[in-house]
């Protein structure tokens, strides 16, 4: 088995800004990023394991992403993210869609120059054979 999930959010510096400007839209019991819901290493080698998988290894994955603009950047993830992921943004009222934007576009200013936004990310990769 291969699979990767995402490690901690805070690796993840503009999802942490995007999910904390949801939060403050929609209220923090409806904004959860759940697609970091197996970010925990230690509880992820225990669910494979209790899975029926061993000799597992973990990889982190260290990444550079880049985006045309802050902007772009949260047009991209209300359009195209994981399935999680947007379900959670299309909470946002069509009225404050542009206001969100402008807000999340605000709080990535320090990753964004005259031509790109860069974003680091993390992911961690879990290799293991089934018993």
């Amino acid at each position: 088995m291969v699979l990767a999930t995402w490690s901690d959010l805070a690796k993840s510096p503009g999802h942490v800004l995007l999910f904390q400007a949801l939060e403050a839209t929609i209220g923090p019991d409806r904004a959860r990023p759940v697609a970091w819901s197996l970010a925990d290493e230690v509880q992820l080698l225990e669910l494979v394991s209790e899975a029926g998988f061993v000799s597992v290894t973990t990889t982190i994955i260290s990444l550079q992403t880049r985006y045309p603009s802050a902007r772009a950047f949260v047009e991209i993830l209300l359009k195209g993210s994981s399935k999680v992921t947007r379900e959670e943004l299309a909470q946002i009222p069509a009225d404050r869609k542009a206001a969100f934007i402008n807000e999340v576009a605000k709080r990535l200013r320090d990753y964004e120059t005259s031509n790109a936004l860069t974003l680091p990310m993390e992911s961690r990769v879990l290799v293991g054979n089934r018993r």
